[in-house]
């Protein structure tokens, strides 16, 4: 139900009894497919009156809105258009209010707006904004009246009715044929039409005589219609009345005639008109009210039947309204016929008649008008959450800023709605506001109004993320009325209290002693049903204090449960990007990065579609940390550049620091790693005036970062440590797990690696059991050699796959080769068997045709693997094909192998040379031979390191599962391959053996010589190896029977004795072992 103002400018006017003129409303029948009609012309040429019939003849529903002043503010218009459109469709539909996050796109809220209110209307609608010419030429609103046009389906039309021509963005619907333009031509009154009016307000009753006299007056007042109305009633009183001097200015006109018909009405009754023109909408109990006349009435009944330039509004009650011209006429009588005092009394009581009546926005203006500052004030502070609510922060700063500075200084909650209206479009004069306001709260001992301000205070800063450094005094005020009253109010307004101080206490004090008592006080207001956007405002700051944290990921999961109930479930789009950024977040720190990626898309998308931007620097900030974690440069350049478009308008801030600090760690993975200490340095700078404590610690791990891989390592060592910050009652843990792997990096540099497999095993640790994916701020530089380092010392392995694998770490061959555990996309077992497995799965063939792809493989690594000529293939597998043909089955079965692989970079053919990419495809052979070529030069070092050789032998013996394909070895092609591949297996076990033998390092050379039998079983040399041994631990019928064993397999396998130097080994042996005691 709307009252007051709402009921004037939403309500359509119902006028008297009316006379129809056909041909216009033919020509709006003819329109009825173009989207704008605009109808422009003086007051009084009968626009309105034009539409109603139009509207009536056709049973068209419409939307009617009267524009004025206060529509300046398009929050306001908005606010009142949602209104209006409560009587066309539901009252609970969803339209939004124009609040602050939309004000960066007014266009796409516009657009949006009229497509949600259209989807809930049947066709055809009409809307019409009546007097358009109040809408100053630069209000904001004039190009969203474009937009929102534009934005009509088919079936629905917006017509404006306007005194003046149409504004220039009319023209571009006009050019497409989109537009019917009426202009004063088209309404000026034919004699007819005259007539046929005068005839309607004189009952049919005119004569012959009075239609030569209509005649006159409708060349007197050319056609215009309510000139001919009054001009008709004057000279009925007084047939020798002269026409105006100036008949080619209407509203002098009418001025003139209406002055003339005033003059001639009883004293009572002008007073009652000028009275009752103060209201801008007439109750008929109000204007009672306020004249004091007893036939209140049957005067607006009166001038109703009779056309006198008033309207009525349908309802149960009537409310009558004068025509705008008019009752600009009795508003100037009124100022020219009483004093400024009499006035001033009349509105002050026009205003109190309508507070009373519960019409406090025209009760305000009338207040305001009249000097009654103490009624407008103590009116404006009840309306004010209101406004703010709707987004009207533009009419209550205006409200504001009329009252007498006298009055606003010393009024703590005046001062703070006055802070709350500026908040949005200046931060800074609402920060006054709030800093004035607050000493006031204070000497007043009013803690809601010293909570609510300190909130709003921080909120400005959370909202501008300029200096930081201010939330200090803020958190400081904070701590005194806590301490004093610990109660902060009815729950929305604690929440709203609590949210706002653990956002700063985030920035500024996270280790501050109060901070987990209100992140627990949060997560409690969290679950109570309060208003969405409070809630979301609540989840903001838990989301920001826990980011950090291990507890992060379980409340991602509260966050999902909006996710999976659906996006209708969010009322606003802040909502809704609140979660989409707050799970993009969440995603990149736990290494799901393809999943953060899609977040990001679809809160730029939102952004885009509903003009709500207020996130874009952090969602694209995100989509830069996607692409440098997984070192995808051009990926991260686009969020850079746009960052850097967005910031070039701003002035410095949090969003300044973070971008400066991005363009480090993009240097970082470009290996410019001057540049990075450069970046890095410039955003510490940044970080430190800003004052925001965690950026400040990224920015110092980002530089330490930059000075360890530019060879400063001291520089680098105490930024770290600066960069492990508290935060609540214990070191943050992600920073803390970051600083972990950075000083594993930097000792493994420094060649201490005792002291960085202590740091790395326990920094992975952490992240596997709070749910860290890599550290922020990885760069391939850093990461490869680290996680190598782990795979090689076998620290945390499944992890360190994990790790690999989310960031699709490739591995560096210069780097001494790649790990055997390293997880590759594709692994190749091709000793002792065949295996592919692809993506850490097992591939199987499901049919035939897979054959002969992988035999493809089996002879690309038979013949090395690398650098093979694609002539040599195709001779293998299709000998008898000639040389086109054998091309063209070379290249479809080397896309088929490709295919099975998963991907097309593991396999290359460039200038007719095809290879397996070993950052792509681990191959066993490929291992096998680097471990070999490391086992020779520990072997050659003058001291080799027993460990070493160790761990290099149980990786040569794991390698080595059998010969090179198993049976596929009968192959011809494959056979020079198996042989040299076994035969330097067998010398470097003899090699192996023996240094064991020469250490007395007896059981690891049984070992070795074992396996070396297991491989060839005819080899003496294992035998007589096993024989020394065992004799040198005292067990010499163990060495007697290995000379048994080597006998019997010679015998059985070759039809031999075993040689000389065995047969005298096996003699001295026997020998020593008789005559030992």
């Amino acid at each position: 139900m709307t009252t007051g103002k709402s009921a004037v400018k939403i309500n359509p006017p119902r006028t008297g009894s009316l006379y129809s003129r056909a041909a216009l409303v033919g020509q709006l029948q003819a329109a009825r497919q173009q989207p704008l009609v605009w109808i422009s012309a003086p007051a009084g040429a009968g626009k309105t009156t034009l539409v109603v019939d139009y509207l009536a003849s056709q049973t068209i529903p419409a939307l009617w809105y009267q524009l004025d002043a206060g529509d300046t503010d398009p929050a306001t218009f908005f606010h009142y258009l949602a209104q209006a459109s409560y009587h066309l469709c539901k009252p609970d539909l969803p339209l939004p209010s124009l609040t602050p996050e939309y004000h960066g796109n007014l266009a796409i809220f516009t657009r949006s707006f009229a497509e949600r209110l259209c989807a809930d209307l049947i066709p055809p609608v009409v809307f019409v904004f009546d007097n358009f010419q109040e809408l100053p030429h630069d209000s904001p609103l004039q190009p969203l009246f474009r937009e929102f046009t534009a934005a009509l389906p088919a079936g629905f039309q917006a017509f404006f009715l306007s005194r003046d021509k149409p504004p220039a963005w009319v023209a571009g619907f006009a050019a497409r044929h989109a537009a019917c333009l009426l202009d004063r031509d088209d309404l000026r009154l034919t004699e007819v039409e005259a007539i046929g009016i005068v005839r309607l307000l004189g009952n049919g009753l005119a004569t012959r005589r009075s239609e030569a006299d209509i005649r006159r007056i409708h060349q007197a007042v050319d056609g215009w219609a309510a000139g001919l109305i009054l001009m008709y009633r004057a000279w009925q009183k007084d047939p020798d009345l002269p026409p105006p001097e100036d008949g080619d200015n209407p509203e002098l006109v009418f001025d003139y005639f209406a002055s003339e018909l005033l003059e001639r009405l009883p004293a009572t009754t002008q007073t009652f008109l000028l009275q009752s023109a103060l209201l801008p909408t007439m109750p008929v109990a109000q204007v009672s009210q306020l004249t004091a006349h007893p036939q209140a009435e049957r005067i607006l009944q009166n001038l109703y039947d009779r056309n006198f330039f008033l309207t009525r509004s349908n309802g149960a009650e009537p409310v009558y309204s004068y025509h705008p011209l008019f009752r600009a006429f009795l508003l100037k009588q009124g100022q020219e016929r009483w004093e400024r005092s009499q006035l001033d009394a009349l509105r002050q009581q026009a205003a109190h008649i309508l507070r009373d009546a519960g019409q406090p926005e025209v009760a305000i203006e009338l207040a305001l008008a009249g000097g009654d500052w103490l009624t407008a004030a103590s009116m404006i502070a009840t309306q004010a959450p209101h406004l703010l609510a709707q987004g009207r922060h533009q009419t209550l700063l205006g409200w504001l800023q009329r009252l007498p500075e006298t009055l606003l200084a010393p009024q703590p909650w005046l001062l703070y709605w006055q802070g709350a209206a500026f908040d949005g479009h200046d931060p800074l004069a609402a920060g006054r506001c709030f800093s004035t306001a607050y000493p006031l709260f204070e000497q007043a001992g009013d803690a809601s109004g010293m909570y609510q301000t300190l909130a709003s205070a921080l909120l400005v800063s959370w909202m501008t993320q300029q200096n930081h450094q201010g939330i200090d005094q803020w958190l400081q005020r904070f701590d005194h009325v806590y301490a004093q009253h610990p109660a902060m109010g009815e729950p929305a307004s604690e929440a709203r209290v609590v949210s706002a101080v653990l956002m700063g206490m985030s920035y500024r004090r996270p280790d501050h002693p109060q901070a987990e008592t209100l992140l627990a006080r949060a997560r409690q207001l969290w679950a109570l049903p309060l208003e969405a956007n409070l809630r979301w405002q609540l989840g903001s700051a838990i989301g920001f204090y826990l980011g950090g944290s291990a507890e992060l990921f379980p409340w991602a999961k509260t966050l999902r449960l909006y996710e999976a109930a659906g996006h209708d479930k969010l009322v606003s789009p802040l909502e809704h990007l609140h979660l989409l950024l707050s799970l993009a977040f969440v995603d990149c720190f736990a290494g799901q990065y393809d999943a953060s990626r899609a977040y990001v898309r679809q809160g730029l998308a939102l952004g885009q579609e509903t003009g709500v931007h207020v996130y874009d620097l952090f969602l694209l900030a995100v989509g830069a940390y996607n692409g440098l974690m997984q070192a995808r440069l051009a990926e991260a350049d686009r969020h850079l550049e746009e960052m850097r478009l967005i910031l070039a308008s701003q002035p410095p801030n949090f969003h300044t620091v973070h971008y400066r600090l991005l363009l480090n760690w993009r240097a970082l993975v470009a290996g410019q790693f001057a540049d990075a200490v450069d970046h890095g340095r410039a955003a510490l700078a940044l970080a430190l005036e800003n004052g925001a404590v965690y950026p400040l610690a990224r920015c110092r791990h980002g530089l330490a970062l930059a000075l360890i891989a530019h060879d400063q390592p001291q520089e680098a060592l105490a930024l770290l440590d600066q960069a492990r910050i508290r935060w609540g009652a214990a070191y943050l843990q992600q920073m803390e797990h970051d600083c972990g792997l950075s000083e594993a990096w930097l000792r493994l540099r420094m060649g201490e690696e005792a002291t960085a497999a202590r740091l790395l095993a326990a920094a992975l640790q952490q992240g596997r059991e709070q749910g860290w994916g890599l550290p922020l701020w990885s760069f391939p530089d850093w990461i490869e050699p680290l996680l190598r380092f782990a795979l090689e010392w076998g620290i945390e392995t499944a992890r360190v796959q994990e790790l690999i694998r989310q960031a699709g770490l490739l591995p560096h061959e210069a780097n001494g080769g790649i790990p055997a555990n390293w997880p590759l996309p594709v692994r190749v077992k091709a000793l002792g068997t065949f295996v592919v497995e692809v993506g850490g799965k097992l591939l199987t063939l499901e049919t035939p045709s897979q054959n002969r792809p992988l035999e493809l493989l089996k002879a690309l690594i038979a013949l090395g693997g690398r650098d093979v000529a694609d002539e040599r293939l195709m001779d293998i597998l299709w000998p008898d094909a000639g040389g086109d043909a054998a091309a063209r089955s070379l290249h479809t079965t080397l896309h088929r192998l490709r295919k099975l692989l998963g991907t097309e970079q593991a396999i290359t053919l460039k200038d007719r040379v095809v290879s397996l990419d070993p950052r792509q495809v681990w191959l066993d052979v490929w291992a096998f031979e680097r471990t070999l070529e490391q086992f020779r030069q520990q072997l050659d070092s003058p001291h080799p390191h027993s460990e070493t050789v160790r761990r290099l032998w149980q990786t040569l013996s794991t390698l080595y599962a059998g010969s090179f394909l198993g049976k596929g070895a009968q192959k011809s092609w494959a056979l020079d391959m198996a042989e040299r591949l076994r035969s330097r297996m067998l010398r470097f076990t003899l090699a192996v053996g023996e240094y064991w033998e020469k250490a007395s390092g007896w059981e690891q050379a049984i070992q070795v010589y074992r396996k070396g039998l297991e491989i060839d079983p005819l080899v003496e040399s294992f035998y007589q190896g096993l024989m020394r041994c065992y004799e040198s631990l005292g067990r010499p019928s163990e060495a007697l029977a290995a000379y048994g064993r080597c006998r019997k397999v010679l015998g059985e396998g070759l039809n031999v004795m075993p040689g000389a130097e065995t047969v005298k080994l096996y003699k001295d042996i026997r020998t020593r072992a008789e005559t030992t005691p």
